[in-house]
């Protein structure tokens, strides 16, 4: 009997859901992202009986989904096909604007299914970079444009601003996207609920800053080809099957389990203090409501993005990758690893180029493991961020290269490597370390203007900078790495060790105090 492998993939995921710079638009579009890989499945095979399709009883089986591909087992071509008509009917109507590719693979059940799975995700991958971008219908006659998004408008939304197809069906939703997101997250939260709403973000007279985080799985590829090539696997497809599924679950629970964490110690350091729910525990007027200055947007799996206040940003990343961390994987007993990317901007920049410089500064943090392992088998837990305070439209890589390279070297030490054995000068407990200490130690906190002329003392060497230390007696930079010689200067070698510490002095707040 002839069976079909189907895959469905969302592609340009990132370009639907951070469209706009309106927190609520991003929160809909998460949601329609979720249903296309899930419940629309689902209702697309309504009439059809679901069990294991070798057993000649079932018509389909979801082999996995989530993460913005799903993967099915037909009974034939024939019923493949119609599901895809049913499927795609929905995403028109459903959500417009979101680009869904689906490839079809015929197989024998007595062929390995390894190898049919491997290959349709590689037929996948070139349909992907051969399908020819949408050009949208931009309106016949008269039209008026989206505010939003530039499309033809349809209609109007709650502030009476003209808005597209596509943002009409994100705001649709948005009843049922606070639910779920709030149903997975109420335990954690109590009587407080997201701020949905970037205004919210910040603190009243003080310029207000977002933190856009985005987090990214190491090796996981690699975990999923070891899984095809195991000799079980290749020999027995319905065992392939299982082990596909169990590690597809196990990792989309993980990716949710540490982000259910990482709020939790965000509430439980709220919680401590009078001034921190003051700071970072917004009164929503409009809906006589409590606010908490963090939102989910793409969680579950490996792949993880969230909103929070600037201030907190950094270490929520840094809370984020240790709680993945402590997640293992059944499937092959290993602990999970990952990278973020820390986008800190004010909350009217450009929400998608805030996206795509968190995603750079993630890519930044993995090059960063790859440039510290020693043996293949090695992996950490890495993170780089900026703090944007202009909106030049540049690569992180070029924005470096004019504002952080100097004579001496790079001003910049990021990024840091968490919880790695060895001293190394990228450590993350030391940056905390040093950070604390000018925050909090008697002998800087009453030097804090001498603070500031030491960064710019950083940008002329090593030299200035004892110079300048000398002339104010200021005491001995705080230790890094055991090298004695930077506390004098503040450098070791071509890298100045302590510009990341002053540079975000004002702005980072350590939730992991009280969690380490």
């Amino acid at each position: 009997m002839s069976y079909t492998l189907t895959i469905v993939d969302v592609s340009k995921i990132q370009q639907y859901l951070f469209a706009s710079n309106r927190l609520v638009h991003n929160l809909g579009a998460s949601y329609l992202v979720n249903q296309a890989t899930s419940q629309w499945i689902i209702d697309a095979l309504d009439g059809w009986q679901s069990g294991q399709i070798d057993t000649g009883l079932a018509n389909y089986e979801i082999w996995y989904s989530g993460g913005g591909n799903a993967v099915i087992l037909f009974d034939g071509r024939a019923r493949a096909m119609e599901f895809t008509k049913r499927y795609t009917k929905r995403l028109l109507t459903s959500a417009p604007g979101l680009r869904v590719v689906v490839h079809h693979e015929d197989f024998e059940w007595e062929q390995s299914l390894t190898e049919i799975y491997t290959k349709a995700l590689q037929e996948l991958a070139q349909k992907k970079a051969e399908t020819i971008s949408a050009m949208p219908l931009l309106g016949l006659s008269v039209t008026a444009a989206c505010q939003y998004t530039g499309l033809p408008a349809v209609g109007k939304d709650d502030e009476g601003k003209l808005i597209s197809s596509e943002i009409d069906a994100k705001l649709r939703v948005q009843d049922e996207a606070r639910k779920k997101l709030e149903a997975m997250f109420e335990a954690f939260i109590d009587e407080v609920d997201f701020a949905y709403d970037f205004n919210l973000f910040g603190e009243r007279g003080k310029a207000s800053y977002i933190a856009v985080i985005h987090a990214d799985g190491n090796g996981i590829g690699k975990r999923k080809e070891a899984i095809c090539r195991s000799s079980e696997n290749q020999k027995d497809n319905r065992k392939f099957i299982e082990s596909m599924r169990s590690f597809s679950n196990q990792l989309e629970e993980a990716g949710k389990k540490a982000l259910q964490e990482t709020l939790a110690a965000l509430m439980k350091w709220i919680a401590t203090s009078d001034e921190r729910q003051k700071r970072f525990i917004a009164w929503d007027q409009q809906h006589a409501k409590k606010r908490v200055k963090f939102v989910p947007l793409v969680f579950g799996g490996d792949d993880v993005t969230f909103v929070c206040d600037g201030r907190l940003g950094i270490s929520l990343a840094a809370l984020y990758l240790q709680a993945f961390n402590k997640q293992a994987l059944r499937v092959d007993g290993k602990p999970l690893y990952a990278c973020a990317g820390v986008a800190i901007v004010k909350n009217r920049y450009p929400f998608a180029r805030a996206y795509d410089m968190a995603e750079a500064l993630c890519q930044n943090a993995k090059c960063a493991v790859k440039e510290w392992k020693v043996n293949p088998e090695d992996d950490a837990l890495a993170l780089d961020w900026h703090f944007a305070v202009s909106g030049a439209v540049l690569t992180i890589n070029e924005i470096r290269k004019r504002e952080y390279t100097v004579e001496s070297g790079r001003l910049y030490n990021r990024p840091y490597l968490i919880k790695t054995p060895g001293k190394n000068i990228n450590d993350w407990e030391t940056f905390r370390k040093v950070v604390k200490t000018f925050q909090f130690r008697e002998d800087w906190t009453i030097r804090r203007n001498k603070l500031k002329g030491l960064r710019e003392q950083f940008r002329l060497g090593a030299d200035a900078t004892e110079n300048y230390r000398n002339l104010f007696d200021l005491p001995e930079l705080p230790e890094f790495a055991g090298d004695a010689g930077c506390r004098r200067s503040g450098w070791v070698g071509k890298t100045c060790v302590y510009f990341d510490a002053l540079e975000v002095l004002d702005i980072f707040e350590d939730v992991e105090e009280e969690h380490s």
